[in-house]
């Protein structure tokens, strides 16, 4: 027997700090920094700044405040660009999830990848 799967049961996916994350690596890009270099710069190690672009791990208020003048932008520019994003992503019919992945991948939810979620933050935040 087969097991019938029909794509009315998965919508594409992704998470809020996905989106916050791409955001963030998005104006470390404009600013001209990688990854090492933006780490050093916040005190962190190289694996856990990139968590935090990946979305695997969320920035806590300060260390958003922190990044927000690195970058030299207001922390309230990544926020308004990531719910711009959200809104981009909404009308191409992706979900973005705020309850974290283990959760999201429960409700039967198939996670937008990587290269995707790149594209569409990339196109939405070029459209600014």
């Amino acid at each position: 027997m087969m097991l019938g799967v029909s794509s009315k049961n998965f919508r594409p996916a992704t998470t809020y700090p996905a989106v916050v994350g791409y955001v963030l690596g998005w104006h470390r890009d404009q600013a001209g920094l990688n990854q090492q270099e933006l780490a050093e710069q916040m005190g962190m190690s190289p694996s856990t700044w990139s968590r935090i672009e990946r979305g695997e791990s969320a920035l806590t208020m300060d260390q958003l405040a922190a990044v927000a003048q690195v970058l030299e932008v207001e922390p309230g520019r990544i926020l308004r660009d990531a719910d711009n994003v959200v809104g981009q992503l909404a009308k191409r019919g992706v979900q973005v999830e705020r309850r974290r992945v283990p959760d999201a991948i429960g409700a039967g939810l198939a996670l937008l990848a990587g290269a995707a979620l790149v594209a569409l933050v990339a196109s939405a935040l070029d459209k600014k």
